[in-house]
Order: structure tokens, then sequence, then C-alpha cells
């Protein structure tokens, strides 16, 4: 079951920021499984579209997460009045 509090949602970001502090932390992860997965017999079921559809994913995935990370970044600093 999914708790929708602001603390339980933030606690959550705190766990996955504190496990990956940099995008390229994630990134990485990221392209290990995706390797892992080209490289199983599962993959060989898919199609060419389906293979380059999974690589545009990761490539989205990436710009997300970069522009998140930014974000989350520049709403941490002080703010100037």
């Amino acid at each position: 079951m999914v708790n929708h509090t602001n603390s339980s949602n933030s606690e959550g970001i705190s766990d996955f920021l504190e496990a990956y502090p940099t995008p390229k932390d994630v990134y990485s992860q990221t392209w290990e499984l995706i390797l892992a997965a080209m490289g199983s017999d599962h993959a060989d079921t898919w199609s060419k579209e389906e293979r380059a559809a999974k690589l545009h994913y990761l490539e989205l995935m990436d710009n997300f997460v970069t522009e998140v990370y930014a974000l989350l970044q520049d709403s941490s600093r002080p703010k100037r009045e």
C-alpha cells in the first residue's frame, strides 16, 4: 500500500538521494541493469524496435534524473531577498 503523506514521500526521496547522490550514480546503475537485460535470453524476444525503445527510455530517464537533481539542488539553496 502506498502512503501519500509528505513525510513518507520525502523519506523515500531522501533514501534514494543518499543511495545515489549524483545523476551519474543513477545512470551507472541503470546502465548496468540495461546491459544485463540486453544480454539475457528474455531480450532475444525483443524486436529491434523494442530494443531501441529500451535505449530511448534510458536516454529519457537520464535526462529526467539530471533535471530532477538540478531542481532539488536549486531548491536547497538559500533564497535571496
